[in-house]
């Protein structure tokens, strides 16, 4: 038996020994890691849901007192935030609107990429070049660029 199979039967035995007709799995998001999970739930009709790591900081500090992180203490944390309902639920789309979602992630990065390079250019013209200003109203006019190379 691989994992998957283990994880199907130990959930359908958890279902049968508590007379419950769901089950809910709740995750502390991490990295990219639990795309693969929700995949993997999703195939067999269980729910996962997400807690902020923000959250199970916070009621970990409540909890005991203690601000310290330690990864013994997450999972019974975790457990308790989903049984209070403290959590939220994700949705992957997937096809074109996956496309979508992924390109508009892409531009989203160039777009502040190109926000700090433009403010630094700005900057270097500003500090060698206070004149460009005076000239050119944007520094990446056509007429300036050819006169800066």
């Amino acid at each position: 038996m691989n994992l998957k199979q283990n994880a199907k039967l130990w959930m359908e035995e958890l279902m049968s020994r508590t007379e419950m007709k769901k089950v809910i799995v709740g995750c502390e998001p991490t990295s990219c890691y639990w795309f693969t999970f929700q995949k993997f739930l999703q195939e067999h009709d269980v729910q996962l849901v997400t807690v902020s790591p923000f959250t199970v900081n916070r009621s970990m500090e409540l909890d005991d007192n203690c601000p310290e992180k330690r990864d013994l203490k997450d999972p019974k944390t975790i457990a308790q935030l989903v049984k209070d309902g403290r959590y939220s639920t994700s949705y992957l789309p997937s096809g074109v609107y996956a496309g979508i979602r992924e390109v508009n992630v892409c531009r989203d990065r160039i777009m502040k990429q190109y926000v700090r390079l433009s403010n630094q250019i700005q900057g270097w013209l500003q500090k060698f070049f206070p004149e460009y200003f005076e000239c050119y109203a944007d520094w990446d006019s056509t007429s300036g660029l050819m006169l800066l190379k």
